[in-house]
């Protein structure tokens, strides 16, 4: 079951582009997942459904450390579980133009 987390006081969730809408799905494939923040089970991912590469922060409890990932249009990606993440932000910088 895929299901949103935008609404979880730990999560800032991201501008307009990447911007999350409610329900669930049945599977969580790229083709019907949301966009934006999303759980499946006890996993976050995050679904970049803008136009342009980006770059996330995640914060992560000690003694994981945090991390800074570059995603692209159309990805999906496994941020971990969702008992580690204190925080997600998106900082809107293109990857390239930042070094990552």
């Amino acid at each position: 079951m895929v299901k949103h987390v935008a609404g979880l006081g730990l999560v800032a969730v991201f501008v307009a582009a990447v911007t999350a809408t409610s329900g669930t799905s049945a599977a969580a494939t790229p083709e019907n997942v949301p966009c934006g923040l999303f759980e499946v089970g006890t996993r976050l991912y995050f679904h970049h459904c803008g136009t342009t590469t980006v770059v996330l922060s995640v914060d992560r409890k000690p003694p994981s450390p945090d991390s800074e990932l570059c995603v692209q249009p159309g990805a999906v990606v496994k941020l971990g579980n969702r008992e580690d993440i204190v925080h997600v932000a998106y900082l809107g910088a293109n990857c390239a133009s930042t070094g990552r």
